[in-house]
Order: structure tokens, then C-alpha cells, then sequence
């Protein structure tokens, strides 16, 4: 901060602000790759575990990859000073019937079906879910959509149907 204030006062405000944009793009941009690249590991190790035919070698998988992401977000949300824990009994229900149903089963449904479908297809069934989750939250919940993201629902589900084509045409 300090070093900021002293920019600040050398060179001005504007050239301050768009060093500083600058640089947070960067540090964005950096944390999107390593999103990416951490969410395509998560999907080879998924892929390779449901190749194997037993149910147990997929869970185990799951759970481990969940302990670690869990480990990991604890460290990261700690440094933001955050709490943790939720506030009352009846957060704490709502937030083991999400981690239960709509994460754990819905990843092991994923986790079991993506060996059987091609790898091109089953990114781009798997982009569908943001998409739906913001699709659900507006028909479900009233969640209001902005513009932005009305088009960028709209951008992605034509993309994943031109890649969709791609794909059919490529295998037939």
C-alpha cells in the first residue's frame, strides 16, 4: 500500500490506475489459466478413475480430490479473513444437503458417465453447467440476469452446439 501512495504521489492518479488494472489483469488472468488447467487435470484424474470398472476406485477418487480442494480453499479463504463455519443449524442443513446432493451426486453421476462419452463431447456437455445453474437460478429463485450474462449464456450455448456439429461430424 505504501508503495502505492508513494506512485500515486510521484506520477498521479490515471497512470497509478492503469498500471494497477494492468497488473490485476495479469494476476487475473493468471489465476483463470490456473483454473483451467486445474479443472482439466480434475477431469483426466475423474476420466481415467471411472475407467475402471468398479464404483469404489471413482468414489474414492472424488473424495480425495474433494479433501484436497478442501484443504486447499481453507487455506486460501483463511488469508482472507473470512468465516468458516456457517452461522446457524439451519444453514449447516441446507449447506449438507448441497455438499450431498448437488456436488457428491452429481459428481459421481458425472464421474461414472464421462469414460462412456467421448472427450470432446463431455467438455462440452460439461460447459452446460453454468449455463443451466444460472438458467435454474432465474426460473427458480427470480434471479434477475443482466444483459452480460443473458449474452454470455447465449455465446456459450451456441458454441457448445457448433462444437457439438464439430464433433458428430468429425466421428461419422
Amino acid at each position: 500500500r505504501d508503495a502505492l501512495l508513494v506512485r500515486v504521489l510521484k506520477r498521479g492518479y490515471e497512470p497509478t490506475l492503469r498500471f494497477a488494472l494492468r497488473r490485476r489483469g495479469l494476476l487475473l488472468g493468471a489465476a483463470g489459466l490456473a483454473t483451467g488447467l486445474t479443472y482439466a487435470v480434475f477431469l483426466v484424474t475423474v476420466r481415467s478413475a471411472g475407467r475402471r470398472d468398479d464404483g469404489r476406485s471413482t468414489l474414492t477418487s472424488l473424495l480425495w480430490l474433494s479433501a484436497l480442494a478442501t484443504l486447499f480453499l481453507t487455506g486460501l479463504s483463511s488469508l482472507d479473513g473470512e468465516p468458516l463455519a456457517p452461522p446457524d443449524a439451519r444453514t449447516w442443513v441446507w449447506l449438507a444437503l448441497l455438499a450431498l446432493v448437488a456436488q457428491s451426486l452429481g459428481w459421481w453421476i458425472i464421474a461414472r458417465t464421462l469414460p462412456r462419452v467421448p472427450g470432446a463431447l463431455a467438455g462440452l456437455i460439461l460447459l452446460l453447467q453454468p449455463v443451466l445453474a444460472t438458467i435454474w437460478g432465474a426460473a427458480l429463485f427470480g434471479e434477475r440476469l443482466r444483459p452480460l450474462q443473458i449474452a454470455g449464456a447465449l455465446i456459450t450455448l451456441g458454441a457448445i452446439y457448433a462444437g457439438s456439429r464439430g464433433t458428430r461430424a468429425a466421428a461419422g
